[in-house]
C-alpha cells in the first residue's frame, strides 16, 4: 500500500485523493496526526487539530469535501443539496434520505450553533427544521461568504443529544461515540489509541474501499517519523521540518503540503514590565 506523510490535509481527504486508499479492499490502515491525547473529541468542545482529525472518522455535516480529478471542492455530505435566498441570508438545505447514525438509528434534523446565525424573540437559534420534507432552513443574523465552510466545520457535526454530556466524556466511550460519518469507534485507549471500522450506515459507505483505521495518539514527532519509516504507520502528520529535505529525497512525492485555511497573528509586547523577567 502506498504510504503518506503529510502537513495539514486531513486523512479523510486523502482517502479521497487516493493518497491512503491505494489499499486493498477492507484493509485497515494505521495513522498518527501527532498532537496526542485530543482534549476533546466532541465536536462542539474540540478547539484543536488533532481532535477535528479523530472527529472527522466518525462524524460528518452538512457540507463535506469532495475530490474530482484529484482537486478538492467544497460538496454537500449529509445535505443532498441547498438554496441560498437572494439577500443572503436565508439557507435552505434538503437532507439526504435515509441518513442514519452509526448505530443503525435514523437521524432526525441537524442542531446548528453559534452567532452566525439570526435569534427569534426567546434568544433560540432561528432555524428551522421540517422532518417531513427533509429540510433545514437557517437565518442569518448577517450575511456570511463562508457560512457553507462552517456547515462542514467539525463544530458544526451533530450529535445525538440524549447521548451528549457537558463534560465531553461521552465522546471516549464507543457505546455513546454514535456519529454520522464513515466510520465507527471500536475503541479508546488514553496515550494510546482510538480504533474505528467502516460505518456500514454511512450515507455513502460503497465509496469507502478502508475496512477501518487506527489513530494512535502519539505526541513524540521523532517516534512518529520513525514508525513510518519503520512501516508500523502508514499516515503521519507530524514531523520536524528540519526533516523535509532528507524526506522529500528518500520518499519522493510522499510529503504533501496541504492548503489551510486560518488566521495569524502577531502580539507584540511594548510594556517592559509585563516582560518574564530578565527578557
Amino acid at each position: 500500500m502506498k504510504k503518506t506523510l503529510a502537513l495539514v490535509l486531513s486523512l479523510v481527504m486523502l482517502f479521497a485523493m487516493g493518497a491512503v486508499g491505494a489499499s486493498a479492499e477492507g484493509e485497515v490502515v494505521n495513522v498518527m496526526y501527532g498532537g496526542g491525547t485530543p482534549e476533546s473529541m466532541d465536536p462542539a468542545l474540540n478547539s484543536a487539530s488533532a481532535g477535528s482529525n479523530i472527529i472527522r472518522l466518525a462524524f460528518c455535516g452538512l457540507m463535506g469535501t469532495q475530490v474530482v480529478d484529484g482537486v478538492a471542492t467544497q460538496a454537500p455530505e449529509m445535505a443532498e443539496s441547498y438554496t441560498i435566498s437572494d439577500d443572503g441570508l436565508v439557507y435552505t438545505f434538503t437532507l439526504r434520505e435515509g441518513l442514519k447514525w452509526s448505530d443503525g438509528v435514523l437521524t432526525c434534523a441537524l442542531p446548528i450553533l453559534f452567532d452566525y446565525i439570526a435569534r427569534n424573540e426567546d434568544g433560540t437559534l432561528n432555524v428551522v427544521a421540517d422532518d417531513e420534507a427533509r429540510t433545514l432552513t437557517v437565518t442569518l443574523a448577517n450575511p456570511c461568504a463562508y457560512f457553507l465552510d462552517l456547515c462542514g466545520f467539525t463544530t458544526y457535526y451533530p450529535v445525538k443529544v440524549d447521548l451528549a454530556d457537558s463534560e465531553g466524556a461521552w465522546a471516549v466511550n464507543p457505546e455513546t461515540y454514535i456519529g454520522t460519518g464513515p466510520f465507527r469507534m471500536t475503541n479508546f485507549a488514553v496515550d494510546d489509541v482510538a480504533a474505528f471500522e467502516k460505518n456500514p450506515y454511512y450515507w455513502n459507505a460503497e465509496n469507502v474501499s478502508l475496512g477501518g483505521v487506527n489513530a494512535y495518539l502519539a505526541e513524540d514527532s521523532v517516534a512518529i517519523l520513525a514508525a513510518y519509516e519503520s512501516g508500523a504507520a502508514d499516515f503521519i502528520e507530524s514531523m520536524d521540518p528540519a526533516e523535509f529535505e532528507r524526506l522529500n529525497a528518500t520518499y519522493p512525492g510522499e510529503l504533501v503540503m496541504g492548503e489551510q485555511l486560518g488566521t495569524y497573528y502577531i502580539l507584540f509586547n511594548v510594556h517592559k514590565d509585563l516582560s518574564p523577567e530578565g527578557k
